[in-house]
């Protein structure tokens, strides 16, 4: 049996699902620097939130709910792997090397990239690792659950996310130039941020107490990540896959999820194109930058990252509310 609905989880999947399109698609300057650098803690949110819904006493139960998601998951990796290759295609027909992208995505380095490191460079579409990310996850934690080995994954877990944020502030400093796909993947930043989610549900009922009536709480925990915040962009003035501000944020938005359920005010927007939004926009910002020159700190410039955004929710409301309607009245007939 599935989880209730947390309203308030789904509305924060569509803010993380904005941020993601800001990191992909900057503003210009010192704001899109800022900007890139909040919304670091999108991608950790979006899997703590499966590993929530991922909680169960029962191990059956568990197993069953983890099945359907993987056989969910693989179709929409699958489609959306498609759609790129063939998007590429057509793409480098009229922009660029159709040979070499053919050469790219047949290579067998690509290929172990892939499928050891969720690397998905080959497709010229980086933010699709996250599908073969969560893929993984549920693989790997089909294995927690069969063996039980929750205690151990929750302590890998936070030695894993420690050890990401020293490797990328080590890597900053020192230059050491590591390839994102060592730690950008499902063993060390996946499934980590998934356990946090799972763990974060299993002592719900604590986080409850300890918030209970207490919003003062939630002001105090923000004023001091706002304030880590601004030091690590004071000292560290780039964008790196992780902050320790980004982890600390994005647990407290899931304790405020937690103790405020029914904030809906982005509910349907997150539980019904959030994952279209995060699909397709990509997509749209290849070809727009093709077609319009964008001037640097333009008006155009910062407008360019909503425009995606609204292209990529006006697709996703297309496909639910025309498209998929359409084929499900036709089967309904039948």
């Amino acid at each position: 049996m599935e989880k209730l609905e947390n309203k308030t989880l789904y509305s924060l999947k569509f803010i993380a699902c904005m941020f993601i399109v800001f990191i992909h698609i900057p503003f210009p300057g010192g704001v899109g620097i800022a900007v890139k650098n909040f919304a670091r803690f999108a991608v950790p949110l979006f899997f703590m939130i499966s590993g929530y819904y991922t909680y169960f006493k029962d191990k059956q139960e568990c197993n069953d709910v983890i099945y359907k998601r993987i056989i969910k998951l693989l179709k929409i990796t699958i489609c959306a792997c498609i759609f790129y290759i063939l998007f590429n295609i057509i793409f480098k027909l009229f922009f660029g090397r159709i040979d070499w992208y053919l050469e790219v995505i047949c290579s067998w380095q690509n290929l172990y990239r892939l499928v050891l490191f969720n690397n998905t460079n080959w497709l010229e579409v980086v933010h699709l690792w996250y599908l073969f990310a969560i893929l993984y996850v549920y693989l790997l934690f089909k294995a927690v659950n069969r063996f039980n080995l929750q205690k151990m994954a929750y302590v890998y877990s936070a030695i894993a996310i420690v050890a990401v944020c020293f490797v990328l502030i080590y890597d900053l400093f020192n230059e050491c130039n590591i390839d994102p796909m060592y730690y950008r993947n499902a063993y060390f930043l996946g499934l980590p941020f998934f356990m946090l989610g799972h763990f974060i549900h299993s002592k719900e009922d604590k986080i409850k107490k300890i918030f209970n009536n207490k919003d003062y709480l939630f002001i105090i925990f923000c004023l001091f990540i706002i304030a880590i915040f601004i030091v690590e962009n004071k000292y560290i003035w780039s964008s790196i896959e992780l902050y320790t501000s980004s982890v600390l944020s994005a647990s407290l938005m899931f304790c405020y999820a937690i103790c405020h359920p029914n904030v809906s005010i982005f509910y349907e927007f997150g539980k019904n194109y959030s994952l279209i939004i995060y699909i397709v926009h990509c997509a749209f910002s290849k070809v727009i930058v093709k077609l319009i020159d964008l001037r640097p700190n333009s008006i155009e410039a910062y407008i360019y990252p909503l425009i995606i955004l609204f292209l990529s929710l006006l697709t996703g409301v297309i496909y639910k509310k025309i498209i998929l309607q359409f084929f499900l009245q036709k089967k309904l007939k039948e």
